[in-house]
């Protein structure tokens, strides 16, 4: 027989969390290193808001050393509950307009606990970190060393009400490993990803796979499949069509089955959301007469002039026509996908008379091209001393304002029928992992070295083998650089080896 007593000693022990509802209605989600809470999901939960349910579970174990459990809404027993996503309860408390608004942000407590939820799925993993900053938690860079992570073995709920939302829809950054993407999406960015981890990031913004960077007038129209039989398709230069250079924007035909493939790229991965149309890197624009005459009439054919670079003719209208002409195809399929067009060197000003068009995303890349024409010992800025030598900082801004890290020489072989071996003194402490060389096709080819940097205060030797497939065979001159951004790397000495 049951006695009320012991109907009553049952209820409490099916319920221990309802203890820790504190009558200002301040919760505790774990105490003293034992959990009184659960983390709670909707049953059909997306794998971006499981992603955000595991994420806040994580933390909560390092914070406190309890492993709280998620569930299903439908598995939740009674007590205190960290609602993450659009469960039954949280939509209790929703604002009307939360829903659909991917991006928002809402992280508010509740009688018996605490809903984390987004307008989206990227708005509720976006929330997931919110929750966990608001408990101390902060990732100042990407590496695991530099994440802060309170200790308590109490963790109190304190009265949360957070809503807001980005105030850029597109917030990209290049995160090309898993650790980056980790860190960019606790920072709020999202993208650019991999097309890979898109259904755990809440459908991220991504490069689409045969088309991945900025540079992209060879990716879309290589030269292997079209040169051979249209010529025309390509940059006249002095007199001759060239396949390395940019492309023919006026030539028959071009703009379709430039249009074609970029829907193709689409037809292949629906789910992405934008593409680069950008021109490939460097110059090589088309001197033919009716890109001229383009040039004539949209800007007058005038000049512009970046930083150390000479005065060169202006391709910002050029280039915005006609992305304008190939949005204008493209959209009749594909209306809300986004084609970024590069804004860079000759081409960084804003078009004098061509407007782009809703689709078009000019893709700011503010960049004065370096003094490349001077030795490596006098455009690196001041020498230093390391170490007992005389070498040079890359970055010649210094560190802390991500600016100046770029630095780039010329090699010389004597045959450019062999590969190149290119030995450099690096100190060791140095954030140099790789070179680049300019293969003259528009792309920049990393190379890696034999062995990696020490990470000491001494003086290493990288060796680096540079193919012949990644060497201009029509300069007799090769193009090589390194560092970037806010990197660090201080060279005494380069040879050339062949």
């Amino acid at each position: 027989m049951l006695t009320l007593t012991s109907i009553l000693i049952a209820v409490a022990l099916s319920a221990p969390a309802q203890a820790f509802l504190l009558a200002d209605g301040e919760s505790i989600l774990v105490q003293n290193g034992k959990v009184q809470s659960v983390i709670v999901t909707s049953d059909d939960a997306s794998p971006t808001v499981r992603k955000a349910a595991d994420e806040v579970a994580s933390y909560l174990k390092q914070i406190s050393g309890a492993e709280i459990r998620v569930v299903a809404e439908k598995q939740a027993p009674p007590g205190i509950r960290i609602d993450v996503g659009p469960t039954r309860n949280a939509q209790l408390y929703f604002p009307d307009s939360l829903i659909g608004d991917e991006e928002r942000v809402l992280v508010r407590t509740v009688p018996g606990g605490v809903i984390i939820c987004g307008g989206g799925d990227r708005g509720t993993l976006y929330a997931a970190y919110r929750f966990l900053e608001s408990l101390g938690c902060r990732w100042l860079t990407p590496e695991s060393e530099n994440e802060l992570i309170p200790q308590t073995r109490t963790v109190r709920l304190s009265n949360l009400n957070i809503d807001t939302r980005p105030a850029f829809t597109w917030r990209l950054f290049s995160a090309s490993s898993p650790e980056l993407e980790t860190w960019g999406l606790k920072m709020g960015f999202n993208g650019l990803y991999q097309p890979e981890t898109a259904t755990a990031n809440g459908g991220s913004f991504y490069w689409p796979r045969e088309v991945p960077g900025v540079h992209s007038f060879a990716q879309i129209m290589p030269s292997s499949r079209y040169f051979q039989p249209h010529p025309e398709w390509y940059s006249l230069l002095n007199g001759k069509r060239e396949a390395a250079g940019q492309l023919c924007v006026t030539a028959p035909g071009l703009v379709e089955e430039f249009a074609a493939n970029v829907v193709r790229v689409f037809d292949a991965d629906p789910s992405a959301q934008l593409i680069s149309i950008g021109p490939n890197d460097g110059y090589d624009w088309c001197e033919c007469p009716n890109c001229r005459q383009l040039d004539q009439k949209l800007c007058g054919g005038r000049t512009t002039k970046q930083g150390l670079a000479r005065e060169r003719p202006f391709m910002g209208d050029r280039l915005f026509w006609f992305s304008n002409e190939v949005a204008g195809r493209v959209g009749q399929k594909y209306p809300e996908k986004k084609l970024l067009v590069l804004a860079y060197i000759d081409y960084s000003e804003p078009p004098d008379s061509i407007r782009p068009v809703a689709s078009v995303v000019p893709f700011l890349c503010h960049y004065a091209p370096a003094d490349y024409s001077r030795p490596v010992a006098e455009s690196f800025g001041k020498a230093e001393t390391r170490g007992g030598r005389r070498c040079w900082n890359s970055d010649e801004t210094g560190p802390g304002d991500n600016a100046g890290g770029w630095a780039s020489f010329i090699a010389s072989p004597q045959k450019t029928s062999s590969p190149l071996i290119v030995e450099m003194d690096v100190w060791g402490e140095s954030q140099l992992e790789r070179i680049v060389i300019n293969s003259g096709k528009g792309v920049w080819s990393p190379i890696k070295p034999e062995k990696l940097l020490s990470r000491k205060p001494q003086w290493d030797t990288l060796v680096f083998h540079v193919p012949l497939a990644v060497m201009d065979s029509e300069r007799k001159v090769q193009q090589l650089g390194f560092g970037g951004g806010d990197s660090q790397a201080w060279v005494a000495a380069i040879r050339l080896r062949e």
